[in-house]
């Protein structure tokens, strides 16, 4: 979106990059959606079997969650 506000302020990018931009974009935020997928996966399966959840494991689906929250809602 910040490209596209900088064309309509008079940078010139070309529909082309506008359009590339979109899709890396939106790439890295599947990306960032697939990880925090995987660890939730993982926290319901340890649940499931009643296992304990080890700080590394707890620290990293807070970690994906934060990403995955900030990357969504930038402006919070």
């Amino acid at each position: 979106m910040d490209q596209v506000k900088s064309v309509i302020d008079g940078n010139h990018f070309s529909l082309f990059d506008i359009v590339s931009l979109q899709i890396e974009s939106l790439k890295e935020s599947i990306s960032v959606q697939q990880k925090l997928l995987q660890e939730l996966e993982h926290v319901t399966s340890l649940m499931k079997r009643k296992e304990r959840l080890t700080v590394q494991e707890f620290t990293k689906i807070l970690s994906a969650m934060r990403t995955s929250h900030h990357k969504f809602l930038p402006n919070r």
